[in-house]
Order: structure tokens, then C-alpha cells, then sequence
């Protein structure tokens, strides 16, 4: 398994870490044990006992304390033994080792490679749920697949209109592989923009003579698998204003979607999903109707996923032979992956 280290993955959603209460969690091939000090701190530990390798995350958290339930050995949140039942002196190297660990927009963030480079700046900045306005629903699902699959599958928006075609597709069709979207490499990932101008939606958030909009769309998806998007339903003609530079009015409707995908091992990741909006006046509560209909495509997705694992499984040495122009966004992503797991491997300086 390959994975890049120096870099921070999703591990879970806050609200899923509960006081008192012990998680296990593989990320990126590595199992970890979760858990809360006495005043909400999340402290990460690798899920393993120095004794005899039992794992502590079927141990018992004891105030800021967590105790491996094989022979009672306890930890601090720093990792040292503070106490070992039968034994008045506890050996130096009875500790075990601790992952760098933080809470961000509702997600729960760890760092696997070197402690010393666990850089809180490289945290992508999300939406969350928290003074912002937003409210927000959360999922998440399993893949039997590996991540970069899954990786593909979210930059490349084209499969909309065919695998979601009753879906996420239902209201633009061709539209998301007809028309091509501006693609911007970034320093850790890519952007990604795509307007849909004087579009037809039947939503209830519409207003306009025949329905039409303009549906801006933006997303950045950043290193190892963070998905930022933000979509505006706005008065036809808003996308030219814009581009001349003028002012224009709000949205009649804004929703964000906050996404990370998982690694566990090399063919099982976990893909965390949130969406948002903000209530505005004269609007119905949405959130349920589009959560629903995100839950629907991206099992649509899984099966297709899992499906795509399969055969690279079967053809091990096949390679695919055709590209099309709405790979460039999916193939900036790989790059980047790619040279940092090279520059972690010592191949690049």
C-alpha cells in the first residue's frame, strides 16, 4: 500500500467521537484509536499496545485516560504508561505512539507522517456548520475500491449525465459533458468551474419567467481527497455581469457541499458527504429533499466504483487507451499524489 503521510485525512465527523467513548478508525492502512479527554479533546493513538499489541481501541476510557482492557496498562493523552498493574516501575519505552490530531468544520483531522511537519495550514478550509450560517447534513459511505478511483470519479463531472442521469442529472443532461468546464491546477489539487447559462430548473427556490437560471458552479478538490463545492442559482444574465466586471444580486439560492475521500486500505475507502444551504426567506426547508437525492447518486456512484475495482482486478496489466478531454482535471490530481509520494519515497529533493 501507498499512501501519502505528511498530509492531514479525514478520520471522521465530530459529532461521531463521543465522550466516553472509544473509535477505531484505519486510515490510510493504519489503525487508529479515538477518544475525548474530560474536556472534549480529541487525542489519537496508534491501536496497538506496547505489551502485546492488543488493540486499545477495545480498551476503556478513564477520565483523560484511556486503559488497554487485556492487562490494564493506562495511558495519558500523550502516550507514556502512567500505570501498569503488578509493576512499582514502569519501563521508558512503555508508551505508545500518539497521531497528531485536530477538529476543523466538523471533521475530525489526522496526520500520519512526521509529527514535526503537521502543519495546521494545510488543513483545506471548509464550510462546517458553525457560525456560518449553513445548515448542514452529514453521511458517509464504504467503498471496496481504492480512493483514487473514487478521487476520478469526483473530479471529472461528465459521468453526471449518463450515472445520474435521473438524479443529479435530471435537470442539466448533456450539459455536463457537453460543455467543457475552465479547469485551474492548484498548488494541492484543482479548481474547478462550471456555469450552466439560462438553464431551465423546476425547483421551488426558482422564480423566474420559464424557470430559467443562471447555475454557477465552483469546487476546489484538494489533496488526498477533499471536495469544496458551492453552487448559486441566480436572475438570468448574472454570469455576463460578472465577467464585465458589474455588480449583481445575491442568489435566490445557495447550497455548498463538503466532501472528503478516505483510504483505509488499498481497496477500501470511506467517503465522507455533507450539504448545506442557507434558509431564506419565502423558501421551504430543502436540506432533506437534496441530502436525499446526493444519498440516491452516490450509491449509484459505489456500484459503478466497486464495479471499475473489479475489473482492474481481473486485468491487472490493462491500461486504459482512451482518453477524452474531460480526464484533465482527474489526471491533475493523480500528478499531484504522485510527486508526493515520490518526494516522501526520497525521489525527488
Amino acid at each position: 500500500m501507498h499512501f501519502i503521510k505528511n498530509c492531514w485525512y479525514v478520520a471522521a465527523w465530530s459529532h461521531e467521537l463521543e465522550p466516553g467513548r472509544l473509535m477505531s478508525r484505519m486510515v490510510a492502512g493504519e489503525s487508529l484509536a479515538l477518544y475525548r479527554t474530560s474536556d472534549g479533546t480529541a487525542v489519537a493513538f496508534e491501536d496497538s499496545c506496547p505489551h502485546r499489541r492488543a488493540p486499545l481501541s477495545l480498551g476503556r476510557v478513564e477520565g483523560d485516560d484511556l486503559r488497554c482492557m487485556y492487562h490494564g496498562m493506562r495511558f495519558a493523552p500523550n502516550g507514556v504508561c502512567n500505570e501498569m498493574p503488578g509493576s512499582e516501575k514502569i519501563p521508558a519505552k512503555a508508551k505508545v505512539r500518539t497521531i497528531p490530531i485536530t477538529e476543523r468544520d466538523n471533521w475530525i483531522w489526522v496526520w500520519l507522517g512526521d509529527p514535526n511537519r503537521a502543519d495546521l495550514g494545510l488543513i483545506p478550509e471548509g464550510f462546517g456548520s458553525d457560525g456560518q450560517g449553513w445548515k448542514m447534513n452529514f453521511g458517509q459511505i464504504d467503498y471496496a475500491a481504492n480512493y483514487e478511483l473514487i478521487n476520478d470519479n469526483l473530479c471529472d463531472g461528465s459521468h453526471i449525465a449518463f450515472l445520474h442521469e435521473n438524479t443529479l442529472g435530471k435537470n442539466m443532461g448533456r450539459r455536463f459533458c457537453d460543455e467543457h468546464p475552465t479547469i485551474t491546477r492548484l498548488p494541492r489539487g484543482v479548481r474547478v468551474d462550471r456555469n450552466f447559462i439560462d438553464q431551465r430548473v423546476v425547483a421551488p427556490w426558482v422564480k423566474t419567467p420559464d424557470s430559467r437560471v443562471d447555475v454557477l458552479t465552483t469546487y476546489d478538490f484538494l489533496v488526498p481527497g477533499i471536495f469544496l463545492f458551492r453552487t448559486g442559482f441566480y436572475e438570468p444574465g448574472t454570469a455576463a455581469r460578472i465577467e464585465e466586471g458589474k455588480l449583481t444580486a445575491p442568489p435566490y439560492f445557495e447550497r455548498v457541499d463538503q466532501q472528503a475521500v478516505t483510504p483505509m486500505s488499498n481497496k477500501e475507502s470511506r467517503y465522507y458527504f455533507a450539504a448545506a444551504h442557507k434558509l431564506q426567506p419565502g423558501l421551504p426547508e430543502m436540506l432533506g429533499h437534496i441530502f436525499g437525492l446526493m444519498s440516491r447518486a452516490f450509491e449509484e456512484d459505489r456500484v459503478m466504483i466497486e464495479a471499475q475495482q473489479r475489473n482492474w482486478d481481473r486485468y491487472p496489466d490493462a491500461r486504459p487507451i482512451v482518453a477524452t478531454p474531460h480526464d484533465e482535471a482527474p489526471l491533475i490530481m493523480r500528478s499531484h499524489i504522485e510527486r508526493m509520494l515520490a518526494a516522501e519515497n526520497g525521489v525527488l529533493p
